[in-house]
């Protein structure tokens, strides 16, 4: 995996655009949210954590903010209980959904993206990496990253960048 990892793609020009695997998730902002609410109507940024950092969810917490303003929904997918989500989410005041993914199923599904079959199948739920992934609104991948470490996954200016391109091929 990246140490400091790029955005790297699929993308309809790299002839390997690869759709964002369904899921239907318990949120921390009430009941569930799925994959499928936002096919059709916006850009989406799906961040795979694999543990609670209060620093990092502050910042992308900032970062979904600014994303907004590109018509983008911001998630963080993390592999713990829903209360423990919502403990923290209240704690630092995130307005950023946080979606339980415990058992780490969905982390598995977009493992499969990333790294090879004979690869994800042995990552356990303790060891998943971090993981990011620009979806446009259509639900195909344009762009995704990983690392050992959420702090060393591509930054804000980076994922702007892509949603500006997204943005002009994507544009209604």
């Amino acid at each position: 995996m990246n140490v400091n990892a790029k955005l790297e793609g699929f993308g309809a020009y790299q002839n390997k655009e690869k759709m964002a695997p369904a899921f239907k998730l318990a949120a921390t902002t009430g009941g569930k949210i799925a994959s499928w609410d936002f096919k059709q109507k916006q850009p989406l940024i799906l961040y795979f954590l694999p543990g609670l950092d209060d620093a990092l969810l502050q910042n992308l917490e900032k970062a979904a903010l600014n994303l907004q303003a590109y018509g983008t929904e911001t998630l963080a997918l993390l592999p713990l209980p829903l209360e423990t989500l919502k403990e923290a989410a209240t704690r630092l005041k995130l307005t950023m959904p946080l979606l339980s993914d415990e058992a780490g199923e969905t982390f598995r599904k977009y493992l499969k993206l990333v790294l090879p079959e004979d690869k994800n199948e042995t990552v356990e739920v303790k060891n998943l990496p971090a993981m990011v992934f620009v979806a446009d609104r259509f639900g195909a991948i344009s762009r995704y990253a990983n690392a050992t470490s959420a702090a060393n996954l591509p930054g804000e200016k980076e994922i702007m960048g892509m949603l500006e391109f997204l943005g002009n091929l994507c544009n209604p």
